[in-house]
């Protein structure tokens, strides 16, 4: 799932895709061996992102692709009440990096939908939820820690090697927490801790079905 881009000074090529751990949840670029990019998640203090658990989601229904691999769309569900977080979070797991498919009750889950486009050099995406859900999303390196340069609830800009990512946010976006882990980001997400990192940016945000959140990616 990734799409590539060379010219003929044979510069590295860009290269878009779900690179991370169960990245389906986010959209990376890699330029050569610097790769970054941005993932959905939904804390809840029973499960949380401590010790490197797996991002807690389901998928819900097919996958959509573009011939051409410029557009991707993947939907998956989130557990909202603390019984769909319980029975999900003790499902067995067969794989990590294989999101699993489970039926929920009525009202337990919400269904968010992330669909990004190849526009030139850029990214252009959203995020979507039939139901109001709060979020969380990183801005990080993928396999290696970046540094965050700038951090708004506008913009964000990772330095990482040669390359720098920009993205632009739209949508019901708080000021972001800046922290070194996943889980300093739950720590801080819940108010355990102060956020004081400078390898990935949190960024706290509602979903709703009127209130999507928009978002633009540019590696350079």
């Amino acid at each position: 799932m990734n799409t590539k881009n060379s010219n003929l000074n044979h510069t590295p090529r860009l290269e878009v895709g779900a690179f991370e751990l169960q990245g389906i949840s986010g959209v990376s670029l890699a330029l050569g061996p610097d790769v970054l990019g941005i993932r959905m998640a939904c804390p809840h203090p029973a499960l949380g992102l401590v010790v490197d658990k797996d991002v807690l989601l389901t998928m819900d229904g097919p996958d959509a692709f573009a011939p051409d691999q410029r557009y991707t769309r993947v939907r998956w569900r989130v557990p909202v009440t603390p019984a769909g977080v319980r029975r999900l979070g003790g499902w067995p797991r067969r794989s990590i990096n294989a999101p699993l498919v489970y039926d929920f009750a009525p009202g337990e889950a919400a269904a968010i939908t992330l669909e990004w486009r190849r526009d030139g050099d850029a990214v252009v995406g959203r995020y979507t939820a039939d139901v109001p859900v709060r979020a969380g999303l990183f801005a990080n390196g993928c396999f290696t820690p970046a540094t965050v340069a700038v951090a708004t609830p506008a913009h964000c800009r990772l330095l990482l090697g040669d390359s720098a990512l920009e993205l632009s946010l739209a949508g019901a976006v708080e000021a972001p927490l800046l922290v070194d882990s996943r889980l300093q980001a739950e720590q801080a997400w819940v108010g355990a801790i102060r956020a004081a990192g400078t390898a990935m940016a949190f960024y706290p945000v509602t979903l709703a079905p009127k209130q999507p959140l928009h978002f633009i990616l540019r590696l350079t």
